[in-house]
């Protein structure tokens, strides 16, 4: 295998497994129950809409279970003290669309670690590791990361809402629709920072690989001059 392969193998290696990381994290964040639910309970005026908080705990469980695929129906049933929570078939096509893409995204991350895993295997067996090939690799998803983290720090609805037209436009509602009292943009704002730092540390996990394997390398050969001179003596 020529140093060229190799390096290509550590890019492809690193990248795929900073992007598991990258879609993992947001599945598990965007499929967590208790922190959707707490995230409801802070960010929906619920006392101030007359929503019963029993009620908002069942909506968010029944949510959570669909994004999860532990159930096909999403109607669940919010009552305010104006009366019932419309929600529209549109928003319902909305939210399928969403699990779909949780769906994805899980089958994406388990792809991209077993690929990754296989990619830097080979690499290592061939003793063709590039670090700076593999550098690289890790730090271009972690450069999308800070730029898309910087950019909702500084202006949040902005990138929320690119974010909607690139990606997902059918989730684009007016602020007047009913089903949008329980989905507020602060909602979605506080889930940004446990994200970025949780990313954060499976980068760092993911980059922390050279130095290990450097260590390893030369750590390998001491031990088997070692090992060579000790079988020399009589």
């Amino acid at each position: 295998m020529s140093k060229r392969t190799g390096a290509a193998l550590c890019l492809i290696g690193a990248l795929c497994w900073m992007l598991a990381g990258l879609a993992g994290t947001v599945v598990g964040f965007l499929t967590s129950e208790g922190r959707f639910e707490r995230a409801l309970l802070r960010q929906v005026p619920w006392e101030a809409l007359g929503i019963p908080q029993e009620e908002l705990r069942a909506f968010a469980g029944e949510t959570m279970r669909y994004f999860r695929g532990e159930t096909d129906r999403w109607e669940p049933e919010v009552t305010a003290a104006s009366g019932p929570i419309v929600i529209s078939e549109a928003f319902t096509r909305h939210m399928e669309t969403v699990r779909n893409g949780i769906r994805t995204a899980r089958a994406l991350a388990i792809a991209g670690a077993v690929l990754g895993a296989a990619l830097m295997a080979l690499a290592v067996w061939k003793k063709r590791f590039s670090p700076a090939a593999y550098e690289l690799g890790g730090s271009l998803p972690l450069m999308l990361a800070a730029i898309l983290g910087l950019w909702a720090a500084a202006d949040f609805s902005a990138m929320w809402g690119w974010l909607h037209r690139t990606f997902i436009p059918d989730g684009i509602f007016p602020t007047y629709e009913p089903v949008m009292l329980l989905f507020p943009g602060s909602l979605f704002a506080e889930y940004l920072p446990p994200v970025l730092t949780a990313f954060g540390l499976t980068a760092l996990a993911v980059l922390g690989l050279p130095p290990l394997l450097r260590a390893g390398y030369r750590r390998f050969p001491r031990n088997r001059s070692n090992a060579e001179t000790k079988d020399e003596l009589p």
